[in-house]
């Protein structure tokens, strides 16, 4: 794997867990196990935060709200019919 896609695939792990934070935070949830879950993702996101933290992606933008908001817009708009 070239060091590009690795940071690329590291990108996407940072984006999908910070998106299960959102969504627990979301959900208000309260069980011991999720509330494990969680945690043990925020001390993943630490990790793979300071292994990408010195890209110029993530220093100049709020790259990964962006993200976010793209990936909320393409729900928004897969669920408006329904």
């Amino acid at each position: 794997m070239s060091p590009k896609e690795k940071k690329k695939e590291m990108h996407k792990l940072v984006t999908m867990s910070y998106l299960y934070i959102e969504c627990l935070d979301n959900l208000k949830a309260t069980n011991p196990k999720v509330i494990e879950f969680k945690n043990n993702i925020i001390g993943f996101l630490e990790i793979l935060g300071d292994k990408i933290a010195d890209t110029d992606t993530v220093q100049k933008t709020v790259y990964f709200q962006d993200i976010s908001y793209k990936i909320d817009t393409v729900l928004r708009h897969s669920f408006k019919d329904n």
